[in-house]
């Protein structure tokens, strides 16, 4: 089941790395506002449920959320292929040298399809 619950909290520092569509709730959790949910991926971010799909446990998005890439492409922007940045090349390698490459390409196909448009990547 999809929950509205980032993991992050907003004690000492805000919630804007968890996405745009996230707030600070009365106890300090970093929260999805409605429409959104929590996706799957290692520094769970708001994600628009158009895309819960994509991030089923059956799906190339928690697939590659949960690999041993996760902690390289924690701010990789799948739906884009990546923005050229030091972390996105650094995501892509661990990516070709684990054989995910196909799986990252399916996990952006799926959140293309569904509208990424809504699920811009967090700034670093």
């Amino acid at each position: 089941d999809f929950s509205d619950d980032t993991g992050g909290t907003c004690h000492v520092t805000s919630c804007i790395a968890r996405g745009p569509a996230v707030y600070c709730s009365a106890d300090s959790r970093c929260l999805c506002r409605p429409g959104f949910f929590a996706d799957w991926s290692l520094r769970s971010q708001c994600a628009p449920n158009s895309q819960r799909s994509c991030w089923a446990p059956s799906d190339a998005c928690f697939a590659a959320g949960h690999s041993i890439c996760a902690p390289a492409c924690a701010d990789y922007d799948y739906a884009a292929g990546g923005a050229g940045r030091l972390t996105d090349r650094l995501c892509e390698q661990c990516l070709r040298s684990f054989n995910l490459t196909a799986v990252a390409s399916s996990c952006g196909a799926c959140l293309r399809t569904c509208g990424s448009a809504a699920y811009p990547a967090p700034t670093v």
